[in-house]
């Protein structure tokens, strides 16, 4: 199955490089989750095939991507909007 995805993964991955601010990040990091649970959730998954075995390590490591580039959004929004309050409070 990785096989069949991988070029779509490579796609939102550039995308997902090439994204200037953290808004298309986190809406890139959502379609490649996305595409990446499809795999992770595969049907035809047989614990003792490399093939196998190799997708779902790609494919964990992909969704621990997507969930850094989610985590690093909302720590930007949080920080920016602490700097907002500051600057509203006069510090």
């Amino acid at each position: 199955m990785l096989g069949k995805l991988n070029p779509e993964l490579e796609e939102l991955t550039a995308q997902l490089d090439a994204a200037g601010d953290a808004v298309e990040k986190v809406r890139l990091a959502g379609e490649l989750e996305q595409e990446v649970d499809t795999l992770l959730d595969c049907p035809n998954h047989q614990a003792s095939r490399m093939e196998c075995q190799n997708c779902r390590l790609i494919a964990g490591l992909r969704k621990q991507a997507t969930r850094l580039v989610q985590a690093a959004a909302r720590l930007s929004r949080a920080r920016s909007n602490v700097g907002r309050s500051q600057a509203r409070a006069g510090r």
